[in-house]
């Protein structure tokens, strides 16, 4: 976040993708479980600057009013990868082998690093029209102490939206019976729905309800979709339902979340906004897996759910009275 604010949003996208690039070849000749350990480290350090940039540069590419879509378009294309990549992996592992994996996953780095130096223009971290008045103005992000409220908020809602993609498939095919191709299709619907609906949700909602107030909405629907799962019931249309409950939390969530948090920073943080945000979703990420799995193995799935369940509730109450104080002026 940093780097993105000294030097501009744009190299670091392009060294990003790039340097990202070359580290997923590279990780192809490694044998040995320390170098793996030192490259993945790499990599990951390398790649995830690719958050904070691409979304202080959206900020200079769209007009302020448009953020929020420009947020949605940005998640429609990773559902897009989500959904497709793991087919588009399959074949190559069959047909060519693992190795293939990386040298794909290398060269597609590299190809959207130069697609963008030839077909998008150079620009710097600047706006390119007023975007909403920032509470305060050149506050750093671990200063600002409603800012790190509302990060504290998102890593509870995060901590349940995780166990989506680590613990609820396995449960998906110990309780409720569901083999790996009706799993596979479960989750890719929660793609498609992202895909299908979120950029009309968000083109209707948006500027017309307080954003933290839609932040909350969804923080109840994840929430919700949770405490379906509590009573245990074991047909299958529950899981179908809960899933589409999720999706529309996430669909309602995290595009105003993080078109607020874009639009709390000057020009000069924002890069520095953007990475605590992206943090938010790293620390629930890596809690997750150890705190759903204690859950699981003293206490049952049941209990796992409510504790989900109740992090996005308490999450929505959170955002919702950041939205009633009267020292928070958020859009």
């Amino acid at each position: 976040g940093k780097l993105t604010d000294k030097i501009g949003f744009y190299p670091v996208l392009f060294w990003s993708l790039f340097l990202g690039g070359l580290s997923f070849i590279l990780l192809g000749f490694l044998t040995s479980f320390l170098a793996w350990c030192i490259a993945i480290t790499i990599l990951g350090m390398v790649g995830e600057a690719f958050r904070p940039a691409i979304y202080t540069g959206l900020a200079s590419y769209s007009e302020g009013t448009y953020q929020t879509r420009g947020t949605s378009l940005i998640r429609l294309a990773v559902n897009l990868g989500i959904s497709v990549g793991p087919a588009i992996g399959g074949f190559i592992a069959y047909n060519i082998g693992f190795a293939g994996l990386f040298w794909a996953d290398g060269l597609t780095c590299i190809a959207a690093a130069i697609f963008m130096r030839i077909f998008i223009p150079y620009k710097t971290n600047k706006t390119s029209s007023p975007v909403e008045k920032m509470p305060v103005l050149g506050l750093s992000a671990y200063k600002d102490v409603n800012f790190l409220i509302f990060i504290g908020f998102l890593v509870f809602t995060s901590l349940g939206f995780m166990q989506f993609f680590l613990l609820i498939p396995m449960y998906y095919k110990e309780h409720f019976m569901l083999n790996e191709s009706q799993i596979g299709l479960l989750l890719a619907m929660n793609g498609m729905m992202i895909v299908l609906f979120e950029m009309p949700l968000v083109h209707k909602l948006e500027n017309k309800i307080p954003k933290l107030l839609l932040i909350a909405l969804g923080s109840g629907f994840l929430g919700l979709s949770f405490l379906l799962l509590i009573p245990g019931f074991t047909a299958w249309w529950v899981a179908v339902i809960s899933l589409v409950i999720l999706t529309l939390g996430e669909i309602f969530n995290m595009p105003f979340a993080n078109s607020f948090a874009m639009n709390q920073a000057s020009e000069g943080r924002r890069g520095q906004y953007m990475a605590l945000y992206a943090m938010a979703y790293s620390v629930a990420h890596i809690i997750a897996p150890g705190l759903g799995s204690f859950f699981i193995e003293n206490y049952g799935y049941s209990s796992l759910w409510a504790l989900n369940g109740f992090l996005c509730l308490g999450s929505m109450v959170g955002f919702y009275f950041m939205q009633r104080h009267p020292r928070l002026k958020y859009i």
